[in-house]
């Protein structure tokens, strides 16, 4: 009897079997989390977040300068490192957990010992810091997006050791591939270059990946971001090839983390949303939404939990459990984006809806973050996609009346296809007396010395040679000569040269936006306004923290309804003046600068939104 039994058990294990594979279904594991721990890290954004080798503790970096460790277990605070003079974008700790390095915007690497947080070391360098890396040979390296420069350094000593050689193109984010004696730098021309850190020598590209990357620790892996589209690549770094493209998020992905095993890649963004993701079978296997955008995420070292930073200063850690499932063997499952503004209703990432709707109105929006000849500007494509949305959703523009280009596609040529008064894009399209134009620009500026002329640059214009930009002053005359109901513009545009004799250019600060130019200096006409991110010859600011520049974050959240001083559900283009120039100066002043937007033309009482 017992014999029989035995028999019909194992007969039916093979027909479940059977059934299981024949159905189109297999076994694979399952990723679940606990509901979150939640508490208050910083009184800033939290920035970067890094695990101790061993997994028993954890430190945050934030926007608010400092520098926090935590007990993994408890999530205890196990002290404060004090020094940082500015937003702290990386950590790193060395393989034996007895060193940790720091980078941030104040532009030094600092060196701590976690026992007694106290600071050993320090490394000046001429531009802010955004990432940091530690070898298993101890080998540091550093990266800036502001002097486009990575540098290795031997970390004993602290001393320059085999820097990549120069290029005008890097990011600055770098990391080690364990186990292949390589280096990955991102590029501003989409790629990422694969260097030998010991020969100087160039071993590879990636083209196509853009930052942020990790790396897995094995060395098989690498996750980067795809540039504008804002999804996730993975590459197969022995075969140098695209693995699989994650349509991951729907605004710019902040920090990528694999675990320790590389099975799963976590990933967050300013779409306020986590995600998570089996790397072997191409699949999402979480999705977190969160209230606000999400900085920094990490595994721990073992794979038992995911830590992530949030904009508000919190800390969230889940609690990771793992088990076995029958699934569909289909490893491709489509992937459906988790829509834009679906956050709190603070950050300005959510265009609202305004009941005012422009059916006739033409938009404009230029952006240009990446330069041929220039500098790139800092969050210019960010500002430029989102200013996108309020176009559509707040100032009442039909998306299909809206001319947007960016980048490369933002030339001289563009602008004077746009803006030609007898036969430019706009020329062909407004109805005389009826249409509205909204025009928005980001990018730099620059003014030439000789004449006081102010140009507004193109991707392919040189500061060097004025002919090659566009003349603010052309801008204002075809709006003065078309027949436009009103016209209305928004300037972001960075004086980051000045165009002078013999081919001298001097260059500003590092990372910095904003129009610096004169906008006075050219006529305006009676049915134009300009608003403009600063006067005179003030440089204006990035705002890292909400990866906008300081000028359109404000700009966008005053939109929103914070400028409406009179609380009658209705913005007037003074109310929007006034709050922008309040508010960018006050944050300017935090930043140690002066910035003060201005508003030109007549119009104060011209009705942007209503509520």
């Amino acid at each position: 009897m017992f014999r029989k039994s035995r028999i019909l058990i194992g007969l039916m294990a093979v027909w479940s079997l059977s059934l299981l594979l024949f159905s189109g279904y297999t076994r694979a594991q399952k990723m679940t989390f606990s509901a979150p721990e939640t508490w208050m890290g910083h009184s800033g954004a939290v920035t970067a977040l890094a695990f101790s080798p061993d997994g028993q503790a954890f430190v945050s970096g934030g926007a608010d300068h400092l520098i926090t460790m935590w007990d993994s277990n408890q999530h205890l605070d196990r002290g404060v490192f004090r020094g940082h003079q500015g937003p702290v974008w990386a950590l790193a700790w060395s393989p034996d957990g007895r060193t940790l390095v720091s980078g941030s915007e104040d532009r030094t690497i600092r060196i701590w010992t976690p026992e007694d947080r106290q600071e050993t070391g320090r490394l000046n360098l001429s531009a802010p810091v955004f990432s940091v890396d530690i070898s298993s040979d101890r080998l540091c390296l550093t990266g800036s997006n502001g002097d486009k420069a990575v540098h290795t350094w031997s970390f004993g000593q602290l001393k320059r050791a085999n820097p990549v050689p120069e290029r005008t193109d890097l990011l600055g984010q770098a990391r080690f591939i364990p186990g292949d004696n390589m280096l990955a730098v991102p590029t501003a021309s989409r790629s990422i270059l694969l260097w030998d850190p010991y020969t100087k020598e160039p071993v590879g590209e990636l083209r196509g990946g853009a930052s942020p990357i990790a790396v897995s620790t094995d060395g098989r892996w690498l996750a980067s971001g795809a540039g504008a589209d804002d999804s996730i690549l993975l590459w197969d770094l022995e075969q140098r090839r695209v693995a699989a493209t994650f349509p991951a998020h729907i605004n710019l992905v902040t920090s990528l983390d694999f675990s320790s095993d590389g099975r799963w890649l976590a990933s967050s963004s300013l779409d306020h949303t986590i995600r998570v993701w089996d790397v072997e079978r191409r699949r999402p296997v979480l999705t977190r939404d969160e209230e606000r955008p999400v900085w920094a995420v990490a595994f721990s070292p073992d794979g038992r939990s995911l830590i992530a930073g949030e904009e508000d200063g919190l800390l969230r850690r889940w609690r990771i459990h793992i088990s076995e499932e029958s699934i569909a063997s289909d490893p491709s499952p489509s992937i459906t984006p988790t829509p834009r503004f679906s956050g709190g209703s603070g950050d300005v990432n959510k265009a609202p809806f305004s009941k005012i709707q422009r059916p006739e109105a033409l938009g404009i929006i230029l952006g240009v973050e990446e330069y041929r000849y220039a500098p790139d500007v800092t969050f210019g494509r960010n500002d430029a996609h989102s200013m996108r949305d309020y176009f559509v959703r707040t100032l009442g523009i039909p998306d299909s009346r809206i001319y947007f280009r960016i980048d490369q596609e933002a030339t001289q040529g563009e602008f004077r296809k746009i803006f030609d008064p007898s036969q430019g894009w706009l020329a062909k399209r407004i109805t005389p007396g009826m249409t509205e134009v909204f025009i928005y620009y980001v990018g730099h500026g620059a003014p030439d010395i000789s004449t006081g002329d102010l140009y507004l640059m193109p991707s392919d214009s040189d500061p060097n040679y004025p002919a090659t930009s566009y003349r603010l002053a052309e801008l204002y005359r075809s709006l003065e000569q078309l027949p436009v109901k009103q016209a209305t513009v928004f300037l972001d545009a960075c004086f980051s040269g000045r165009v002078g004799r013999g081919r001298q250019v001097e260059m500003l600060l590092a990372g910095a936006r904003g129009i610096g130019v004169q906008p006075r200096q050219a006529r305006i006409g009676e049915n134009t306004m300009v608003l403009a991110a600063s006067a005179g010859n003030q440089v204006s600011s990035g705002y890292p923290v909400k990866a906008h520049g300081l000028f359109t974050y404000f700009l966008m959240l005053g939109l929103q309804g914070e400028a409406d001083a009179d609380n009658d559900r209705t913005i007037t283009m003074q109310e929007l003046y006034i709050y922008v120039r309040q508010r960018v100066g006050t944050e300017a002043g935090l930043l140690d600068r002066e910035q003060t937007p201005e508003l030109l033309g007549n119009g104060l009482g011209r009705v942007l939104v209503r509520y």
